[in-house]
């Protein structure tokens, strides 16, 4: 079939608009992408400022309250006699004091001697001295640092208690990374993201309601479906946590 030179001009203007329209969807499709990307990004490091200012607070509120309680008479003199039952009673007290969700008291070895949570009756010998914040404490050296602990995310530090140059026991405490903070996290920044909390791929807290597992990438943004709602996820590692660790936070922007 022949076209006349009007018909021919004209489908080749109309073949150069479709083009030039597929070509500027294209273009505006990556800019999106790449300032979506820019976005995320900048999420990720107001989170991640945040919570490490938040951590560095919590960590020396607690270091130095601890550091406090360990220096009281009452508990080294408890900690000598090694009553686990008192002992106990007084890691619920120095919970309360702390504002912590758990404390652990330990003999010079590092065997557990009372715990929050932990019946002292029932409870089986426990050997804590392989916990990095403990083996800094029995060797008279203040630990804090970020590590999974009962199944959750924690921040945790650890203080010697000495009496006279000798190191007798430590006193660990911990505050859980959970719901809470995730919340918080969102509230401060007012950017609109979701925050969750993630160890090895398991959610451990989160800003919304989330499957037990989620898993985002490190390199780019990746547009995740949670209960039907899309999300550019990316992953980073917790502050103070190893990268390796695998326990880190994810920005969710919708």
């Amino acid at each position: 079939m022949r076209f006349s030179l009007r018909t021919r001009i004209l489908l080749l203007i109309a073949g150069t608009l479709t083009g030039l329209a597929a070509l500027i969807v294209v273009a505006i499709t990556l800019l999106a992408r790449q300032e979506m990307n820019r976005t995320v990004r900048a999420d990720v490091r107001a989170t991640g400022g945040v919570l490490a200012q938040f951590l560095r607070d919590r960590s020396d509120s607690l270091q130095n309250q601890s550091r406090q309680i360990a220096r009281q008479p009452v508990l080294k003199g408890y900690i000598q006699d090694t009553d686990r039952a008192t002992l106990k009673d007084l890691a619920d007290d120095y919970r309360q004091a702390l504002r912590a969700d758990g404390v652990a008291l330990t003999d010079r070895d590092g065997r557990l001697l009372g715990e929050t949570g932990v019946d002292p009756e029932n409870a089986a010998p426990s050997d804590r001295a392989g916990e990095p914040g403990v083996a800094a404490a029995m060797s008279g050296t203040a630990w804090s640092g970020v590590e999974a602990r009962g199944g959750a995310l924690t921040l945790s530090i650890s203080v010697p208690i000495t009496i006279g140059p000798e190191v007798w026991g430590t006193l660990t405490a911990y505050s859980a990374i959970n719901d809470d903070l995730a919340h918080s996290l969102k509230t401060a920044l007012a950017s609109g993201s979701d925050v969750a909390f993630v160890s090895g791929g398991r959610v451990e807290g989160a800003s919304l309601p989330l499957p037990p597992r989620l898993s985002a990438p490190r390199a780019a943004p990746r547009l995740v479906t949670i209960e039907g709602a899309q999300y550019f996820a990316l992953y980073a590692p917790l502050p103070g946590a190893a990268p390796a660790s695998g326990m880190g936070f994810i920005v969710l922007r919708p």
